[in-house]
């Protein structure tokens, strides 16, 4: 599903902060070749299993692939924040902000954690819940 040009994002379609970014990223960007996959309504695709036999659970984070590379978690925010915008969109500012080394290791994990409160409270369950 990846062609060495197109930039995919891979998220969590029951988490709200995750499908805001996704969206927001594929809106706010100066490229016109960002797909986006839910991982738990488009859960057959083939490009999941080669995010599994990298051994990127889904569940610790989101996909960024570029370029035929595949980055997951605060590594993929990371590469997200080095994307230029065509719009100061809210999402392109938090990703800059937040997506700099050193703040991605304190806001990541922070994230992180509202999306595991919101997953439990909502029912919706791990993506990979076999998976530690």
């Amino acid at each position: 599903m990846n062609s060495q040009n197109e930039i995919t994002c891979v998220y969590d379609g029951a988490c709200p902060l995750c499908t805001y970014a996704a969206v927001s990223y594929q809106r706010a960007t100066f490229e016109d070749n960002v797909a986006l996959i839910d991982s738990r309504t488009q859960s057959n695709l083939p490009i999941l299993e080669r995010i599994k036999e990298n051994n990127i659970n889904l569940d610790h984070g989101g996909v960024f692939m570029k370029d035929g590379e595949m980055f997951g978690g605060v590594i993929a925010m990371k590469k997200l924040a080095k994307t230029d915008y065509q719009t100061f969109s809210r999402a392109g500012l938090f990703l800059k902000a937040f997506g700099s080394g050193r703040w991605a290791k304190i806001v990541y994990p922070i994230l992180k954690t509202i999306r595991d409160i919101w997953i439990t409270l909502s029912g919706a369950g791990k993506i990979n819940p076999d998976w530690k």
